[in-house]
C-alpha cells in the first residue's frame, strides 16, 4: 500500500531505507501539481538508478509543489546534479538539489568517500619580473598529446537492435525538425521512436522492417514536406555537422536587424532558424543566428562589415551554445 500522503505514493521499491550510507536522496521543485512520483521515476531513470520517489501532499512554505528522488549511492552527486537540472517534465524545467533531512527530519550527511589525494608538485622559485603566459593559456586548451580509441563492432552498443528498421531522416530547417512526431503521429506510425542524432537529422526506429518500407514508400503523402532526405540505417555514420548559435557582436546600431544578422550568419554556414532579434526587446545589444556547420570546433571570428561607404565595422561571433542543446532550448517546442 502507498503512503496516503503521497501523490504517486504507491509508485515504491524495495529498497527504501534513509542510510545515506546507502542510498542518496535529491530534492525536486520547480515541478507541476501533475507531477506524481511515477513521473519523476521515469524522469530520473535515465540518470540514476531509481529505488524510491514520491510527492507530497503538502506544499513548501511558498506554497510550490515539491518532491523526493531516491537513489543507489553515488559517491560523487555534484556532477551528476547539472545533467538532473535539465530535465523537463510536463514543459516545466526542475530544479534539483541534494536533500538536507530525511522523512524524519534528521539532517543527512554526505561525506566525500574519496581519499585525499596527495600530488606532489615542484618547489616554487623565487622569480621577479618573470614574463608569464596569460593565464586563459595555463589553463584552458587542450592537454596537447592526440588521443586514440578503438572501438569493437562486436560490442553490443544501444543502437544496433535498430538496424534493418529504421532510417535517418535529414530536414532543412530546424522548424521542420519539430514537426517530425507529429507527421509521425498523422500517418499512423505512433510507435515509432525518434531520436535526434545531430545537425538536422534524426534517427526513427519502427516496429520492424515492414514498417520501415512503407515510410519509404510514402514520401509523397507523409513525409516530403518534412525531409529533404531519408536513407534506410544500416549501421553506416553520416558526415559530421551540428547546429551552432552565433552570438553577433559589433554591428552597427542603426542596422541592427533581423535579416543583417541572418547575412552574417550565412558566412559561417547555412542559417537553418530565423533571427529573433526584436527591437521590442529590453537588450539589443547583440543578436543570434542559428546555423548549420562542419566546424566541430568552437566559432570565434571576426567579420569585416563596410557601411555607409567609409571605413569598416567589426562584427564579432562567438559560437553561444551547441548542437542538441540549441536544438531542445530553441521554440517551437522540443521534438
Amino acid at each position: 500500500m502507498g503512503n496516503p500522503n503521497r501523490r504517486g505514493g504507491n509508485n515504491r521499491s524495495s529498497f527504501d531505507t534513509d542510510d545515506p550510507a546507502t542510498r542518496t536522496t535529491f530534492y525536486v521543485t520547480d515541478i507541476s501539481d501533475r507531477v506524481t512520483g511515477m513521473k519523476l521515476r521515469e524522469a530520473f531513470s535515465p540518470f540514476v538508478y531509481v529505488t524510491d520517489a514520491w510527492v507530497p501532499r503538502r506544499r513548501s512554505s511558498k506554497g510550490k509543489v515539491f518532491g523526493f528522488v531516491r537513489c543507489q549511492k553515488i559517491k560523487d552527486p555534484y556532477p551528476i546534479l547539472q545533467n538532473l537540472n535539465d530535465i523537463t517534465i510536463m514543459e516545466s524545467r526542475i530544479s534539483v538539489s541534494l536533500a538536507l533531512f530525511d522523512r524524519a527530519h534528521k539532517k543527512i550527511p554526505y561525506v566525500n568517500d574519496e581519499p585525499v589525494k596527495k600530488v606532489w608538485m615542484p618547489r616554487e622559485k623565487n622569480v621577479v619580473d618573470a614574463d608569464f603566459p596569460p593565464i586563459t593559456l595555463v589553463y584552458c586548451g587542450s592537454s596537447g598529446s592526440k588521443k586514440s580509441l578503438y572501438l569493437d563492432d562486436g560490442e553490443a552498443l544501444y543502437p544496433a537492435h535498430c538496424i534493418g528498421r529504421a532510417v535517418v531522416g535529414r530536414a532543412d530547417s530546424i522548424g521542420r525538425l519539430h514537426s517530425v512526431k507529429k507527421m509521425l503521429a498523422a500517418a499512423g506510425f505512433v510507435e515509432a521512436a525518434v531520436s535526434y542524432v545531430g545537425g538536422l537529422s534524426v534517427l526513427i526506429s519502427f516496429r520492424d522492417r515492414g514498417e520501415m518500407d512503407a515510410f519509404l514508400k510514402s514520401k509523397e503523402d507523409v513525409w516530403k514536406d518534412t525531409f529533404v532526405s531519408v536513407t534506410p540505417w544500416t549501421g553506416q555514420d553520416f558526415p559530421f555537422e551540428r547546429i551552432a548559435v552565433l552570438k553577433i557582436m559589433g554591428l552597427p546600431i542603426a542596422v541592427r536587424d533581423g535579416a543583417v544578422y541572418d547575412k552574417v550568419g550565412n558566412l559561417i554556414g547555412k542559417v537553418v532558424w530565423p533571427s529573433e532579434f526584436s527591437w521590442l526587446a529590453v537588450d539589443n545589444s547583440v543578436g543570434f543566428s542559428h546555423v548549420i556547420t562542419r566546424l566541430p570546433s568552437r566559432i570565434d571570428e571576426e567579420v569585416a562589415i563596410r557601411w555607409r561607404g567609409s571605413g569598416i565595422m567589426c562584427g564579432w561571433l562567438r559560437n553561444n551554445y551547441l548542437g542538441c542543446l540549441s536544438l531542445q532550448r530553441s521554440r517551437p517546442p522540443e521534438l
